[in-house]
């Protein structure tokens, strides 16, 4: 075959790579109020209105990176090719980016990695489970990993929330101090006090406990409990005891201790008991035996979403 043939099939595979890269992320189905969309990369807004006639959203296809933004009580909706639903509340800001997860694809893992970056405001999430698809969702305080999950989140007022209807998640703030692990029907409040201390609140604990991770040891706790923690991740941390039933226990050593109000226990550094030990990346991946909730280092999903953040 000549090279003049060949010419035509060359140009169009050459072509057909950016329009794949322009293919959207999500769909914009449904708006009220004043909503805009600002494209990634050129910064260009438009507005979202429905069609009268059809009821489509124009220019409601939403690219990597783009972010949508809602008005004084207005709202939108966000349909993804995997089924799931984003809901924007009033005076709220969100971006969508997906990329491919790294690494050799395999069956049953997740292979794509979907960001909502959450700037301010409020959202309805509904994840659909058995998807190849992570879904995290960023705010300027920290990140939540969801597990095929409905849940609602907000960030206002430098108070970062997040509410679990059904399925689990994982909270973590955003220096990576500290762990949450949420169930149905648990809520959790955190807040940076004026000493960049991480105050957490388990606002409800869905008939049971909350757990979270936080240095070396497991702190639980029941709805209405309020603990302060302090230091830096990975080098030294302690959980004070503001409010509430709160409970420490070392894994390790399989001491478990309550904690009054208004005490502090050393959890990670050279006054705190000893740690598990690290569990291998690979060993992870293949599957490690479940701990629980495990600390940090132990997920490399988390500390790749905490390190891509632009609020680290």
């Amino acid at each position: 075959m000549s090279a003049r043939r060949l010419l035509p099939t060359a140009f169009i595979v050459a072509v057909a790579v950016p329009l794949a890269r322009a293919e959207s992320v999500a769909t914009v189905t449904a708006v009220r109020g004043e909503v805009s969309a600002v494209a990634a990369g050129t910064g260009e807004a438009r507005a979202l209105t429905a069609a009268p006639d059809t009821g489509r959203i124009a220019g409601g296809a939403l690219g990597s990176g783009d972010e949508v933004r809602t008005g004084a009580g207005a709202s939108a909706t966000l349909l993804f090719p995997d089924g799931s639903l984003v809901r924007l509340e009033e005076s709220t800001r969100l971006s969508v980016e997906e990329r491919p997860l790294p690494g050799t694809p395999v069956p049953g893992r997740k292979t794509v990695k979907r960001t909502l970056a959450l700037r301010e405001g409020r959202i309805r999430c509904d994840a659909k489970p058995n998807t190849p698809v992570y879904t995290s969702i960023r705010t300027p305080l920290g990140v939540v990993g969801v597990r095929g999950t409905q849940l609602t989140v907000s960030i206002t007022g430098g108070r970062f929330q997040v509410a679990v209807e059904s399925g689990k998640v994982f909270v973590m703030d955003t220096p990576g101090r500290a762990v949450f692990d949420l169930g149905s029907g648990q809520t959790v409040q955190l807040e940076v006090n004026e000493r960049q201390q991480l105050v957490g609140q388990v606002l409800a604990d869905g008939g049971g406990s909350v757990v979270a991770t936080i240095g070396n040891a497991r702190v639980r706790m029941e709805g209405g409990a309020i603990i302060r923690v302090s230091g830096i991740a990975g080098e030294r941390l302690s959980v004070t005891a503001l409010s509430g039933n709160v409970t420490v226990s070392y894994p390790a050593t399989g001491k478990t201790e309550t904690v009054p109000t208004g005490q502090t226990v050393p959890v990670l550094g050279p006054d705190a008991p000893p740690g598990l030990p690290p569990v291998g990346e690979g060993a992870a991946a293949a599957g490690a035996p479940d701990r629980g909730v495990p600390a940090t280092y132990e997920m490399p999903i988390i500390r790749d979403t905490i390190e891509g953040s632009p609020y680290k």
